[in-house]
C-alpha cells in the first residue's frame, strides 16, 4: 500500500522490519535504493542480504538479475 502510494518513508519502515526474516522485503528495498534513490551499493547490499535468506529457487533467479543490474548501472556511473 505505501509503496503504490509512494509514501517512501512508511514503506521502507515495514521493509527494514521485515527484512530481518524476509527476502522478499529485502529485494523490495533492492529495488527502492537502484530505482528511487540510484544508490546502487545499498541496493547491492539488500541483494546480497536477501541471499543469505533464501529458500526458493525462483527468488534466487530473481536476485541474481536484480544483482546484474545494479551491476552494469555502478559501472556505467563510475565511467
Amino acid at each position: 500500500i505505501y509503496r503504490r502510494a509512494e509514501n517512501w518513508t512508511n514503506a521502507i519502515s515495514c521493509w527494514m522490519q521485515a527484512a530481518v526474516s524476509n527476502p522478499s522485503s529485502c529485494i523490495e528495498l533492492a529495488k527502492y535504493y537502484e530505482h528511487q534513490v540510484r544508490d546502487y551499493n545499498e541496493a547491492e547490499h539488500w541483494c546480497k542480504f536477501a541471499l543469505t535468506l533464501i529458500d526458493r529457487e525462483d527468488l534466487m533467479q530473481e536476485i541474481e538479475y536484480r544483482m546484474k543490474r545494479i551491476n552494469r548501472k555502478k559501472t556505467a556511473n563510475e565511467e
